[in-house]
């Protein structure tokens, strides 16, 4: 009898032993990177990583709770934002190009003019991809053009409308006058935001802020306001950098809820023209509010650090430094 409780006990002590030993290297094994897995597409298992740091971690700081949230919130948008599926957006395509061939798509997708990722899986594409080609890659752009010439669609919508005639008219003028405002017209904009039907839930507020214009002397005058949708709204004060027109309206079940402003102003064109040798730099301390990381939208990551040294090359001049980086970003992010 006592050699069985012996037993017993040892038997007893070893599977807490084990039990312990279990606990311990499965509590040292490193947690996965949420990142990590977002570049693999695993959208699902990152946000569950991410709400167990959010949950489990109790040292985080105010700014590490908000990031974790703000990533979680930014997945969530991406789902919704690329929902189409290859064959939706391969058939939107060859509408206009019937003849495209599986090198074309893989051509576009290498270059991101045909946008897309992975999410949990499965290769989704934006739900605009179809028709953001047309606007992103040259070849497709001409095509689209060619089937919308006399219609407002047309990419490259300056050229249509007479855009680039009128900026050709204002640097060649000041360049024989010399600097000033020029050339005044009187434009009339309409902007409208519809939500649609049951999107949130009937007798809720939806709240709706739209870009207005701001008063700039000799650049922009005369605003006028002409109508608006909801007839109630408050107008930012002309001061603000960032001027909006705010209106809110009460779901209703069923209707979708829509949101105008029309104004008009006159706009002045200017021109100005800079000698990259009479450009000085200026104290990096009186641009810091400007030059500095936000978290979580701003951030100066080691990819970007990389990509930025590798098109400044070695150069000192600000101008000409901010010159390649506007370059840069204008042959390489199409918005």
């Amino acid at each position: 009898m006592k050699n069985y409780f012996t037993k017993s006990i040892i038997s007893r002590a070893l599977l807490i032993l084990i039990s312990l030993i279990i606990i311990i290297v499965s509590c040292s094994k490193p947690a996965l990177d949420y990142r990590e897995l977002i570049d693999r597409g695993e959208f699902s298992q990152a946000q569950e990583v991410i709400s167990n740091l959010h949950d489990q971690s109790t040292n985080l700081l105010p700014e590490e709770i908000l990031a974790l949230q703000f990533e979680s919130e930014r997945l969530d948008r991406i789902k919704v934002d690329f929902t189409k599926t290859e064959e939706e957006t391969y058939s939107y395509i060859r509408q206009y190009i019937p003849d495209a061939t599986a090198e074309d798509f893989q051509k576009w997708e290498a270059s991101q003019a045909l946008e897309w990722r992975m999410i949990d899986g499965e290769k989704r594409y934006f739900n605009r991809a179809g028709r953001n080609l047309f606007r992103i890659d040259a070849g497709a752009r001409k095509i689209w053009q060619e089937h919308h010439s006399s219609t407002d669609e047309a990419a490259g919508s300056g050229q249509a409308q007479g855009i680039d005639v009128h900026n050709a008219e204002i640097i060649a003028a000041i360049k024989e006058n010399g600097p000033g405002f020029i050339k005044p017209v009187r434009l009339r904009i309409k902007q409208a935001i519809e939500v649609n039907a049951d999107t949130v839930p009937p007798g809720e507020i939806i709240r709706c802020w739209i870009p207005y214009p701001r008063y700039l002397a000799q650049r922009q005058i005369d605003i006028g306001l002409l109508s608006t949708d909801p007839i109630d709204h408050i107008l930012a004060k002309p001061d603000q950098l960032q001027r909006t027109i705010y209106f809110e309206k009460p779901a209703i079940g069923g209707e979708n809820t829509r949101f105008e402003v029309e104004y008009e102003y006159t706009s002045f064109g200017s021109w100005t023209e800079i000698d990259p040798v009479k450009v000085t730099k200026v104290s990096r301390k009186s641009l810091q509010n400007y030059l500095r990381e936000r978290p979580p939208h701003i951030v100066f990551t080691p990819e970007l650090q990389a990509i930025s040294q590798e098109v400044v090359a070695g150069e000192t001049n600000p101008y000409l430094i901010a010159k390649k980086l506007f370059k840069w970003v204008d042959d390489n992010i199409p918005w």
